[in-house]
């Protein structure tokens, strides 16, 4: 009899022990419901049961503790890192619950309360992860964002058998913040789920061209440049970007092909029109590259793009002019090599008026006074053209 009632004493005390834990969680628990809760003596609570061995075990624990240190980040928005203690302690939580207790009973238990802690764990998260971003705190930006994508997936917010959705809106916002941070492994890592779901217009293509071309990884930047225009044909970039790939590779055919889609689809422009035309520059195909170079000049939109057809058309008639020039004084029959000459006078003549033009877009520009002045030399017989050749040689010194 005394070894029964010492045994029913020893149940007790094992009994009040864990209520008197169990009790630490609901008086932390309890603190948080007051008007003005005292989170020091909450947390003090809280922590006393964690390390308890009767109460470390018990989902409660975890989810009365993020509560804890929500409202400490809640109290004035600064603490970010007891965000993270909160989330860290949900997960607890949660694994604690899917396992049930120590005899496997009791699982899920607590999941809906899990869940609902998760759910104002999320918008803290969203929220500080916008605080940090618009004070370019880019890096803190991406890790708050980071554990929302990391909360969304978590078990206790799913229904059962669901899929894990995908908040591609704080994904891209993610990428963004990697990228912003310098962070080039997670920057790849996010940019390339952005292009996977299709979210971010143009941006993570043009994110991870910039990347792979650093990089000097070109088999991958030539991969994401085909992708960027397939998908955003709009973007000039990545046409752009390819089309001066393939020029320097000397890749003509294959940069041909791109510029041909690219005038089906916007026959009106100019920087279409001009890169066709330097394609057939670069292939000898003269005349078909002054009909594009002509067609870059009728739709340009800019001085810029003015100039440019300008000066590709000025140089190309200037060259040829050079090529009859020389070809006429290779000639041994005087008189041939004279009407030879005559001839190829008249082709430098037809330079002139687009260097000029050039210079009506860029009157300083050394690059194109420099090279009008031979043409205008050629020509100096003619007083009207010695006297521009003389404002072209002093004001050529003026800028040197």
């Amino acid at each position: 009899m005394k070894t029964r009632i010492t045994t029913v004493i020893a149940l007790l005390a094992f009994a009040f022990t864990l209520s008197a834990q169990k009790g630490n969680v609901s008086s932390a628990d309890y603190e948080l419901t007051l008007e003005k809760p005292d989170l020091e003596k909450a947390e003090a609570k809280i922590l006393e049961a964690e390390k308890n061995e009767k109460t470390s075990a018990y989902p409660k624990t975890y989810t009365v503790k993020s509560r804890v240190y929500r409202a400490k980040y809640n109290k004035d928005n600064s603490d970010v890192a007891s965000l993270f203690t909160a989330f860290d302690a949900l997960k607890k939580a949660e694994e604690l619950d899917l396992k049930g207790n120590a005899k496997g009973k009791g699982i899920g238990k607590f999941k809906e309360e899990i869940k609902k802690d998760l759910v104002m764990l999320r918008i803290d998260f969203q929220n500080a992860g916008a605080n940090a971003y618009n004070a370019k705190d880019y890096e803190a930006a991406m890790s708050a964002f980071e554990k929302v994508l990391a909360i969304d997936q978590m078990p206790s917010t799913l229904e059962e058998g669901a899929v894990a959705p995908l908040d591609t809106a704080i994904l891209f916002n993610t990428a963004i913040c990697a990228y912003y941070s310098e962070n080039k492994p997670k920057t790849q890592e996010y940019m390339l789920q952005c292009i996977e779901y299709n979210y971010g217009e143009a941006t993570p293509h043009t994110v991870m061209y910039l990347q792979y071309k650093e990089a000097e990884d070109t088999v991958k930047m030539v991969e994401i440049l085909k992708d960027g225009f397939a998908k955003h044909p709009d973007e000039a970039t990545f046409l752009r970007e390819l089309v001066i790939f393939y020029i320097n590779t000397n890749d003509l055919e294959e940069g041909m092909k791109y510029i041909t889609l690219a005038l089906e689809s916007d026959p009106e422009n100019s920087s279409f029109w001009f890169t066709k035309g330097t394609f057939h520059d670069q292939s000898k195909e003269t005349e078909k590259a002054i009909e594009a170079y002509n067609k870059a000049l009728e739709t340009a939109a800019t001085d810029e793009e003015r100039y440019n057809a300008n000066y590709n058309l000025a140089v190309i008639f200037y060259n040829k002019a050079v090529e009859s020039a020389n070809k006429a004084n290779d000639e041994m029959d005087m008189k041939k090599s004279q009407k030879m000459a005559e001839a190829a006078k008249e082709e430098f003549k037809v330079c002139v008026p687009y260097f000029e033009a050039c210079l009506a877009e860029k009157p300083d520009d050394l690059e194109t006074l420099k090279a009008l002045r031979p043409v205008y030399y050629r020509l100096s017989d003619d007083p009207e053209i010695q006297k521009k050749y003389d404002a072209l040689q002093t004001k050529i010194k003026s800028l040197e």
